[in-house]
Formats: C-alpha cells, structure tokens, sequence
C-alpha cells in the first residue's frame, strides 16, 4: 500500500514536473518570437533625414548643372576662349541654373564668368554686323 501511494506521488509529481516546464518553454518561445520579429522589421528613417537627404541631391545636381553649363559656353576651357555660336536660349539656361544656386563664392565666380561670356558674345555680335 506504501509502495503504491509512493509510486502515485512520485507520478502526479512528474505530471506537475512535465507541465511546469512545457509551461516555461511556451513563455520563453513566445517571448522569443516576439524579440525575433521586432528586430526583422525594418524600421522606418524620419521624414527630417529623408528631406535632408534630397536636399543634399538637390543641391548637388544644381551645381553640376550650372558648373557644366557655365564649362558648356567656353570651347577652350583653359584659355578663356568662349563659343563664338551660343544661342540666347542657352545662355538664358545656364544663367537660370547659377541663379538656383545658393549665395556664396561659387555663385559670384560662375556669375562673374557670365558676364564675361555675354560681354564677349556681344562683342562677336558687333564684330559680325
């Protein structure tokens, strides 16, 4: 009889054993999934950075398109020798491009050529009537 209430405790005790820990392994799984997909979501940038980042895009594509368009008027770059078939709607483009420009030593120097091309070109102009 002893033997026989041993034997029965010792089975609701391994019951109790087995459940407790299937339990703690659903809990920990769980949590352990939950970890797993917060981190594979990616998580959004901010609409600042994102601004800032086209910003910078911007401003840089604006600056090569008015330093190639200022470089486009010269057909000697090295010596100053300036285009003698520039078209008015083309200068007109390259002046509207150093225009965007923001104020600072770049635009003043690419303006300050500008006013070198259209200078020449209306020498040419004189020259040819």
């Amino acid at each position: 009889m002893r033997l026989e209430n041993q034997l029965e405790n010792r089975k609701k005790k391994n019951t109790r054993l087995f459940i407790i820990v299937a339990v703690v392994i659903l809990v920990v799984s769980w949590f352990g999934y939950q970890q797993l997909n917060n981190k594979a979501t990616p998580k959004e940038p901010t609409t600042a950075s994102i601004s800032k980042k086209e910003e910078m895009e911007n401003s840089g594509k604006i600056t090569r398109e008015a330093m190639n368009g200022v470089a486009g008027l010269y057909s000697n770059l090295k010596d100053n020798e300036v285009r003698t078939d520039i078209k008015d709607s083309e200068f007109k483009k390259v002046e509207t491009d150093v225009r965007k420009l923001e104020d600072g030593k770049l635009k003043t120097e690419l303006t300050k050529q500008l006013k070198e091309v259209k200078k020449s070109m209306e020498d040419t102009k004189k020259n040819n009537n």
